[in-house]
């Protein structure tokens, strides 16, 4: 069994009054909630690298809203990164009828489910992780 662990630069807090002035919403804590589900059986240690904090494309950003989290991936294999990806996205379902759908034309683009988006971003790149995040145009819950 991994377990899931914070690098020291990451930010995900829960307190009214985060260093990082965002608080972990919903979308975030589920994100987080299917994270530990899938590192309960995961080969290695899940490494959250980014949280509420970092330099993103501004205020409505997804982790400055505390609706998204970024995961170390340039650490495994390329199965590894698309199976991690895959397994917590379908953790993210909200239900029965929800399923997780392709978005895109390839694997690099990303999946989804009703609320839930989930890629690897810069595959093969130094700043490569995988990103999960509250989908655009939904809310959580």
């Amino acid at each position: 069994m991994s377990v899931m662990r914070c690098a020291p630069s990451c930010h995900v807090e829960f307190n009214a009054t985060p260093l990082s002035g965002v608080p972990l919403m919903p979308a975030g804590f589920a994100i987080l909630t299917a994270l530990g589900v899938v590192a309960r059986t995961w080969p290695t240690d899940i490494e959250i690298t980014c949280g509420s904090e970092g330099k993103h494309s501004g205020p409505t950003d997804p982790h400055k809203r505390g609706e998204a989290i970024d995961v170390r991936t340039n650490n495994l294999t390329k199965e590894q990164k698309y199976q991690l990806v895959g397994d917590v996205i379908v953790q993210l379902r909200s239900g029965a009828t929800d399923t997780v759908r392709m978005v895109g034309k390839t694997e690099v683009d990303g999946w989804c489910t009703d609320h839930f988006f989930a890629c690897v971003e810069s595959p093969g790149q130094p700043n490569e992780h995988a990103h999960f995040q509250v989908r655009r145009g939904t809310s959580y819950p």
